[in-house]
C-alpha cells in the first residue's frame, strides 16, 4: 500500500493508492466492476461506476487519505457496501507524545484503547442513519443513467444495491495510531459501512467489522 505502512489486503478487495497517480488505477477497477454488463447499457453505466470511484478518491484525497480499500467482488450478486480509508492527520498540540493524545481520547469516552502489534491504538465505533441521503443517491443514479440510454429498473452498480428503506445506517469503525518517528502525526484507519434496512441484526456490518479488525491487526510500518 502506501510507503507508510503495509497492511494484508483481504480477498475480493483492492487497494488505491491515492498519494499519486490514480488514472491507471481507477481505469483498472472500472473495467473490473463493469466487466459483465450489458454491451448495450455499458457506456452508460461505465461513466457512472468511473464518477462514483473518482468522486470517492478525490474525497478521501480532501480528506488527507492515503490509501483505499474498496472490494471489488460481488457476493450473491450484490456488491459489498464498504470501503476503508487510511488517513494521516496531525495533532497539533505542542509537547504532546502519541501516549498523551490517546490516553486524553479515553478520557473524554473518544475511543478504547486497544493493541495493534506493539503499538496502542484508540479503536472509536459510531454510526448515522442515512435513509434519506442514500434515497436521493439512488433515485438521483436512476435519472442519471435513464438519461444516458441505459435501463430502466432496480440497480446494481457500485452503491446502488442497497434498498434506500428506511433504517439505513452508515457504520464507522476508526483505528487511531501514532505514526513513529513523526510525534505529531497519527495514522487513522476507518471502515465505513453502508448497512441495509433489511438486516435487522447488523450482521453485514459485524462481518465487515471482524474482518476490518483482522486486517488493521496485520499492520507493519514501513
Amino acid at each position: 500500500m502506501s510507503r507508510l505502512y503495509s497492511v494484508s489486503v483481504p480477498p475480493g478487495w483492492t487497494r488505491l493508492e491515492i498519494d499519486g497517480d490514480t488514472d491507471a488505477q481507477l481505469q483498472a477497477l472500472v473495467d473490473h466492476l463493469t466487466a459483465a454488463v450489458p454491451r448495450d447499457s455499458a457506456p452508460a453505466v461505465r461513466h457512472h461506476v468511473e464518477q462514483q470511484l473518482r468522486a470517492l478518491v478525490t474525497d478521501a484525497q480532501n480528506r488527507g487519505a492515503v490509501d483505499l480499500l474498496v472490494p471489488v467482488e460481488r457476493v450473491d450478486g450484490l456488491t459489498i457496501p464498504a470501503s476503508v480509508m487510511a488517513t494521516v492527520v496531525d495533532v497539533p498540540e505542542a509537547g504532546a507524545s502519541h501516549e498523551d493524545v490517546l490516553v486524553a481520547m479515553v478520557a473524554r469516552g473518544a475511543g478504547e484503547p486497544v493493541a495493534v502489534g506493539d503499538a496502542v491504538a484508540v479503536r472509536s465505533v459510531t454510526s448515522r442513519d442515512v435513509t434519506a441521503q442514500l434515497g436521493a443517491e439512488v433515485a438521483r443514479t436512476e435519472r442519471t443513467l435513464q438519461a444516458a440510454g441505459a435501463p430502466a429498473g432496480p440497480l446494481a452498480t457500485v452503491a446502488d444495491d442497497v434498498e434506500p428503506a428506511a433504517g439505513a445506517v452508515s457504520r464507522h469503525v476508526r483505528y487511531l495510531l501514532g505514526i513513529p518517528g513523526r510525534p505529531r502525526q497519527f495514522l487513522a484507519l476507518t471502515l465505513t459501512v453502508l448497512e441495509p434496512a433489511d438486516d435487522p441484526e447488523a450482521e453485514l456490518g459485524d462481518a465487515l467489522t471482524e474482518l476490518f479488525d483482522a486486517v488493521v491487526s496485520t499492520l507493519r510500518w514501513s
